[in-house]
């Protein structure tokens, strides 16, 4: 008798499917994507918080050149925190549900642009004139405005993507791992 063990003899069909070109995201339960991106998502508005509250506090009457640096590195870090979230949201699957390749993509893009706008403000930030308190104060509030503003955008954009991807499993997980 030779070995009557099936567990040694390779499977071929298995490795024949593998002709994908690029990684499809794996499809996870919604429960499992909505916890993981709002742990994200989370930790992403803790830091754009801290953010808001560093840009007040870090600003030394006197010191304008000092603030439009830190200006300028706050409004970087709220750019690579965000790039951050994009990377972890199209490494984390998809959540199980219709057109959720679509549904990451669409969220991913929202947070793309709000990198995009963060980084114009970071060049706008590094134009501001140091020369004249006043000027500062007027556009350093306009810049902090449209900055606030885009964070709100990207508040509204959940509920553009809740409307156009309905499902309920989806917007129970959201609203049971999110405070959003």
């Amino acid at each position: 008798g030779e070995s009557s063990s099936d567990g040694d003899s390779p499977t071929t069909e298995a490795a024949g499917d593998t002709t994908t070109t690029e990684p499809e995201a794996e499809s996870v339960p919604v429960a499992d994507w909505a916890e993981g991106f709002c742990g994200d998502f989370s930790a992403w508005s803790t830091t754009i918080e801290n953010v808001g509250d560093d840009i007040t506090s870090d600003i030394t009457p006197g010191d304008l050149e000092g603030a439009r640096t830190a200006i300028e590195g706050l409004f970087g870090d709220v750019a690579t925190e965000t790039q951050s979230l994009i990377d972890s949201l199209e490494s984390s699957g998809t959540p199980d549900i219709e057109d959720g390749d679509q549904f990451v993509a669409d969220l991913s893009e929202k947070f793309q642009g709000f990198v995009d706008a963060t980084n114009a403000s970071k060049e706008a930030a590094a134009e501001i004139p140091i020369d004249d308190p006043t000027a500062f104060q007027t556009e350093f509030t306009q810049l902090f405005e449209d900055f606030q503003s885009n964070i709100n955008d990207v508040g509204d954009s959940f509920g553009e993507l809740d409307a156009k991807y309905s499902d309920p499993d989806l917007q129970e997980a959201l609203t049971n791992s999110c405070d959003l």
